[in-house]
């Protein structure tokens, strides 16, 4: 079974991020202004939905958008910081 690591884009709010099955969430950063999610992937398992939510700081963030955290992401111009929370498969 061969792996791959694959990068996804994020944005503010929650969101579906399509991926394989089984795929392994390695970190989140800015690459330039974008904030992005890195996971190792089987590129042969069937795609799933995972849940992401993405807050700002200062945004407020209810009990039912939080899940478990995958860091936080500061944009290079430093006019937003970004934290991500990962969902699992919907």
């Amino acid at each position: 079974m061969s792996t791959e690591i694959w990068k996804f884009p994020l944005r503010v709010g929650a969101q579906t991020v399509d991926l394989p099955k089984h795929s392994r969430l390695l970190s989140v950063a800015a690459q330039g202004d974008d904030p992005m999610l890195w996971a190792v992937v089987v590129p042969s398992n069937a795609k799933t939905k995972r849940k992401i939510f993405v807050a700002m700081t200062g945004q407020s963030c209810d009990d039912e958008l939080r899940g478990p955290f995958l860091g936080t992401v500061l944009l290079s111009d430093g006019s937003f910081v970004l934290h991500v929370f990962d969902h699992g498969d919907s």
